[in-house]
């Protein structure tokens, strides 16, 4: 096995050490986006036109409804604009809260996939542990991709507003970037599947040879699904879009 073969560690070196160490950790600061994209809603409604909308939105679908009632003159017309208003505002508040509790998640996710190992018998643990955090933190990338997709759809009838263009490209773009966590998290439950195999194996000869011709390429899926996820933000940053600072820190870019 390779913990009782030193010349095996060496064999396999770097490669059962940390595979996509300084590109994975910031790719899962998405759902933390939550509360930036909601100020950034905040900031629209604050000069949307009709001062009904100008108001602290904690109480958003109680002053929407009343609009609907009050607002005489826009008819219908404002009741199609408060219902989208108030399913906006409801799918951003889901959002973020979405955001705060799968925080645990995310950080377990992350500790695990850049924990170093020096031994077979060490990457499987590794890989044991990281098959948890994954059942705990998929169902949040889920729900984050679900919720932005639904404010996507919702954001279509603003879309020939200029006011809301900043945040119609803040949501397009975490909607790419939360789909490249979604296919890193199966890239990574493929490199588990196999380190299951991988530990059924009796001799360190077997083992190296699985290692090499089927997680290998796993491991460069997922660093490169990594830089997939950097050029998305390289892109939106010389676009000028909206996000978080953070996340443009973590990538690299300034």
């Amino acid at each position: 096995m390779f913990s009782a073969n030193a010349a095996t560690g060496a064999a396999i070196g770097d490669d059962f050490g940390n595979p996509t160490s300084g590109t994975i950790g910031w790719v899962f600061l998405i759902l933390g986006a939550g509360y930036y994209t909601r100020r950034t809603w905040h900031e629209i409604l604050r000069v949307e036109p009709e001062a009904t909308f100008r108001r602290k939105h904690r109480w958003f679908a109680l002053i929407a409804a009343a609009a609907i009632c009050t607002v005489v003159v826009y008819g219908s017309l404002m009741g199609i604009r408060a219902r989208h208003f108030a399913r906006i505002e409801s799918l951003l508040n889901e959002f973020s809260a979405s955001g705060g509790k799968g925080a645990t998640s995310k950080q377990r996710f992350v500790q695990d996939v850049n924990q170093s190992t020096r031994t077979s018998l060490e990457y499987i643990e590794r890989c044991r542990e990281l098959e948890l955090a994954l059942n705990d933190y998929e169902p949040y990338l889920r729900t984050g991709d679900r919720l932005l997709g639904d404010m996507s759809d919702e954001l279509q009838y603003f879309k020939a507003d200029p006011k809301h263009a900043d945040l119609i490209s803040t949501i397009s773009v975490l909607q790419k970037l939360i789909g490249k966590d979604i296919e890193s998290a199966r890239a990574f439950r493929k490199e588990v599947d196999y380190a299951r195999q991988l530990a059924q194996m009796s001799t360190s000869e077997d083992q190296i040879r699985f290692y090499k011709a089927n997680i290998l390429p796993v491991k460069a899926d997922e660093k490169q699904i990594a830089n997939e996820e950097v050029q998305i933000l390289t892109d939106a940053k010389a676009r000028g879009v909206n996000l978080p600072e953070a996340l443009y820190r973590e990538a690299g870019l300034k």
